[in-house]
């Protein structure tokens, strides 16, 4: 059966399972930390099951457990890290962290993290930069899954993005995205279900454009949203993660399906001191004003009431607060052997 944890109980379990594999207590605070950020906001796939993949991968020779995490360089609000293939949450967490300081010192902070492993869900590293009241901005690229636009070769990721600010009474609006036309977890479930996906979500390996799932798995290109606007930020995006971090870029981004591939991900983070624009109460009430009139524009037909990015999470993260975090039945039979062979009580 499955079973609902408390934050501090998931925390301090999957605290316990990281350090037990090997990572270091202080790396896997921030790893931890990160699970409760998603179970709390119900992205259950990027929460504690992702010990059971830093297990294989790290067994694997693909994920490292221990890095030096001292700057590649870092020189007025500007800072680069290798990452050294670990966890990339951990080297999202210790980039934003360098970004606000130097956004608290120059107003705006800036640092590119190159060769990391899976980077999380994006929300969870601009949410760092929310709680220091500031704008947070960060991007990574992935492993190809779309051709360049008009091409028909794998070539760009499905670039994933956050963009996050704090608000004076409200939630913080969090815009937590990728740029693909499908989500890719959507695709598999198409693909073995034999739904057909959308017109314009992905064509053949051959470039041909077709609504068979299937097709997606067999070798086929996932397209941007949105045409060809979405294909120029996918580019783009790719300039400031891989191209800027020295990093993997393209194809050199590797998949995580082999465990002793060293993935390759970069990661661009970027603060913002609002307080260096115009007093932060003044910011912080023109926020206030944002959320207030986006609340009040009357909704369209079908629409219950307009809200904000990431709106919907932050009120699951207040309820699951109080009331737990669920994990699934197939979560809990994955991870129950893992702590096991760990030493660790699962907890009930």
């Amino acid at each position: 059966m499955g079973v609902v944890l408390s934050a501090a109980q998931l925390h301090s379990f999957a605290r316990e399972m990281l350090v037990a594999l090997g990572m270091p207590d202080d790396d896997a605070v921030i790893v931890a930390d990160s699970f409760v950020w998603a179970g709390l906001r119900d992205a259950i796939t990027h929460s504690i099951i992702r010990i059971e993949q830093i297990a294989k991968r790290s067994r694997g020779g693909g994920l490292s457990l221990k890095v030096d995490w001292t700057p590649v360089r870092a020189s007025g609000g500007v800072a680069v890290l290798d990452a050294g293939y670990a966890w990339g949450t951990i080297g999202a967490t210790r980039g934003m962290r360098l970004a606000i300081e130097g956004a608290r010192k120059y107003g705006v902070g800036i640092t590119t993290i190159r060769n990391c492993d899976n980077t999380g869900a994006l929300g969870m590293h601009t949410s760092h930069a929310i709680a220091a009241r500031m704008i947070g901005m960060a991007i990574t690229n992935t492993t190809p899954f779309m051709p360049a636009w008009g091409g028909a070769k794998k070539l760009l990721g499905d670039q994933a993005f956050s963009i996050g600010a704090p608000s004076g009474t409200h939630h913080p609006v969090v815009l937590d995205e990728s740029l693909g036309a499908e989500k890719l977890n959507v695709l598999r479930e198409a693909a073995a279900s034999g739904t057909p996906v959308a017109p314009n979500t992905i064509i053949t390996a051959a470039g041909q454009p077709t609504t068979d799932a299937t097709e997606w798995i067999n070798g086929g290109m996932l397209l941007p949203a949105g045409g060809h606007r979405g294909a120029g930020i996918v580019l783009m995006w790719e300039v400031l993660t891989g191209v800027l971090a020295g990093g993997h870029m393209l194809a050199d981004v590797l998949d995580m399906s082999r465990l002793d591939a060293k993935l390759g991900n970069s990661l661009f983070v970027m603060a913002i001191d609002p307080s260096k624009f115009m007093p932060l109460e003044e910011f912080l009430a023109r926020m206030d004003r944002l959320v207030e009139e986006v609340h009040a524009s009357p909704p369209m037909a079908g629409v219950e009431r307009v809200r904000l990015p990431g709106e919907r999470r932050e009120r699951i993260a207040e309820e699951r607060r109080i009331t737990g975090i669920p994990i699934p039945d197939d979560h809990v039979a994955r991870l129950r052997p893992l702590a096991g062979e760990l030493g660790v009580r699962f907890p009930e």
